[in-house]
């Protein structure tokens, strides 16, 4: 990925400067992901689609949602972490101490609308950041993706039997460190 320094870089260079002179040190490179977290509430009811990835015909169990107190779960933990309100694509953004940035997507966290799911951002794997993702997961019960693969899934608490159906390779992540191991691992 190009950053930003780089191209001030290449700018300066190529205007006869030098650059070593006119910029800072290169900071620590950071992992920067783009997750999906997915509710773990499964209904009885099946719908039937084909696998975009194999056009096999299969069943899948509807998504319930958020129950009423996993919303407000979420809404308290972001509440507790000083999350920004949500801009107008309904992101909440969560600065914490140690410099990293989570943005949790999640516009139909509050209404009447089923909330499926939450597109996550977080520019920096640390360990206060991973410590909120894994509360974040418990706190909706969500398993915690790839937005990339939808084959990378794992989840951060025991998991009921219609959510190993859909996704029977997932590990069981028992903490944050763990979290941050298999993020590092599977998402980077």
């Amino acid at each position: 990925m190009i950053r930003l320094a780089h191209i001030l870089v290449i700018l300066a260079i190529a205007s006869g400067c030098d650059a070593r002179a006119t910029l800072p040190a290169a900071k620590e490179t950071t992992m920067s992901l783009s997750l999906h977290f997915h509710t773990c509430n499964l209904s009885d009811d099946t719908r039937e689609a084909t696998n975009p990835f194999t056009n096999e015909k299969t069943f899948f169990h509807v998504d319930d949602g958020l129950s009423e107190s996993e919303r407000k779960a979420v809404v308290d933990l972001l509440r507790t972490a000083s999350a920004s309100e949500p801009d107008p694509d309904g992101y909440y953004y969560v600065d914490l101490p140690d410099g990293a940035r989570v943005g949790v997507g999640a516009s139909t966290l509050s209404g009447s609308d089923k909330c499926v799911a939450f597109a996550v951002e977080c520019n920096n794997l640390t360990d206060a950041a991973a410590d909120f993702l894994f509360r974040l997961s418990r706190a909706g019960n969500m398993s915690v993706g790839s937005s990339v693969n939808p084959d990378v899934v794992a989840f951060t608490a025991q998991p009921n039997d219609k959510v190993v159906v859909r996704w029977p390779k997932a590990p069981l992540l028992p903490d944050s460190a763990s979290l941050a191991a298999w993020l590092t691992a599977n998402c980077n």
